[in-house]
């Protein structure tokens, strides 16, 4: 981006000053994003209200916009370079992770936040030309990445190290949508076109074993799942408008 500034002859000294000053910012790149104004509804769980019940964050293009709801102000986390596809927030609200969707055959990322910081942590390279949905384990040990359709992948990361544990297909159809139980680091449930899965994390063999759940003739498009708080229940949303209800024992 090229922007040229001009100053006449008879020009104040000062602002002939402030001039040179912005035409050197803008060619060494330092133009910092101020404000937003938009919001992308697209984005599947794309507005989230953090745990402090002070911060709303939702993605706008390549940036996670951090909203301050008491002050009206805005902070943002930049690092992706194409659009941000899903975002997700720790259950303490230290860690927010993002992913992006890219070109056919290019790597889409994700990333590890620092909350506090708005600083990337760890940026994670393993699916193809898109994320389509990411969860923390309750105690911020492991986050699990679910690949879009050309991708389909289902990667479980150590959030400290920000390394691969372990990955495998999520489904034979496409995955749509993982969230970790809410009192379990080693159980996930994932939904997709027609199925839902219940995984468990084997630690020791760095593996992630799937378990079918048997929905008899109902054949839904899973879309999002919601979980109880006793992990008892899981309540998938479908493309279709209705709601199943699946035991998680």
């Amino acid at each position: 981006m090229t922007i040229e500034a001009s100053v006449t002859a008879d020009a104040p000294a000062g602002v002939a000053e402030e001039s040179k000053e912005i035409e050197r910012s803008v060619k060494d790149g330092e133009l910092e994003l101020q404000a937003v104004i938009g919001f992308k509804g697209a984005v599947i769980d794309g507005m989230q209200l953090h745990p402090d019940n002070k911060h709303l964050l939702y993605p706008l293009g390549c940036t996670v916009v951090v909203r301050n709801l008491l002050e009206r102000t805005q902070d943002f986390m930049v690092g992706h370079d194409n659009q941000v596809n899903c975002i997700t927030i720790s259950d303490d609200g230290a860690f927010v992770a993002s992913g992006q969707r890219t070109f056919m055959g290019f790597p889409a990322d994700a990333i590890i936040w620092d909350f506090a910081t708005r600083k990337p942590l760890h940026k994670l390279s393993l699916h193809k030309v898109a994320v389509s949905s990411l969860s923390f384990s309750y105690n911020n040990k492991y986050l699990v990445s679910l690949g879009g359709q050309d991708d389909n992948a289902l990667v479980v990361w150590d959030v400290q190290s920000g390394q691969p544990i372990c990955g495998t297909p999520a489904a034979t159809d496409t995955a749509h949508t993982v969230k970790f139980l809410h009192n379990s680091d080693l159980h996930l449930i994932s939904g997709g076109n027609y199925h839902i899965r219940l995984w468990h994390l084997d630690l020791k063999n760095k593996k992630i074993h799937p378990t079918d759940v048997s929905t008899g003739n109902l054949k839904r498009v899973i879309t999002a799942v919601c979980i109880s708080k006793d992990d008892k229940l899981a309540y998938c949303g479908t493309q279709s408008g209705d709601i199943l209800e699946v035991n998680v024992d």
